[in-house]
């Protein structure tokens, strides 16, 4: 599944898209579904690192220390605790990182908001917090982690990106041990 936008009476929109491959003939070819719309897209453009301003251990908090540092970054200001917002366009953008949501004041409706590679919007954030991984202790769960942040437009610097993995093994180890310790009793 990925991202895709559409040009639309000169706005653009996001969708949820998965690939769908169909013989013809001697080759196949590529359709595309829409699984769901996900918003205007209003683009923010590339956005610098951020450095996070205290030690965090905890995936989340990592997550949404970087999340705020980059909406800050791009002019966001903070309305209350985990609410964001500025004016883009003839719209008023609205980031909730507590009900993870991102919509427009005027409409109520989706926004979608281009930030570096990837779009941030409801689906990316909550795929951001949501995140479990229950595969082995490997390099695989750098990459997808990775697949995570740059889907959400989130450019993470190399030690960010080192402790959230950390965090992420760290967490699965004890997963592991408290399962292992439950079958022995």
């Amino acid at each position: 599944m990925f991202i895709r936008k559409k040009t639309i009476k000169k706005n653009e929109y996001a969708y949820l898209v998965k690939n769908r491959w169909k013989k013809k003939g001697k080759k196949g070819i590529a359709k595309q579904k829409n699984l769901k719309y996900l918003g205007k897209v209003l683009n923010l453009g590339k956005s610098n690192f951020y450095s996070l301003k205290e030690e965090l251990s905890d995936y989340k908090d990592i997550i949404k220390n970087i999340l705020i540092g980059q909406l800050l970054e791009k002019g966001f200001v903070c309305e209350k605790k985990n609410v964001y917002k500025r004016s883009i366009e003839d719209e008023i953008a609205i980031v909730d990182l507590g009900k993870k949501n991102v919509f427009s004041e005027n409409s109520f409706r989706k926004l979608v908001l281009q930030l570096n590679e990837g779009f941030l919007c409801d689906f990316t954030i909550k795929r951001l917090f949501k995140f479990r991984y229950y595969g082995e202790e490997n390099e695989e769960l750098g990459y997808v982690i990775a697949d995570l942040m740059l889907s959400a437009g989130i450019r993470p610097t190399k030690e960010q990106f080192v402790a959230i993995v950390k965090n992420m093994l760290k967490q699965l180890r004890e997963e592991k041990e408290k399962a292992r310790k439950k079958l022995l009793d």
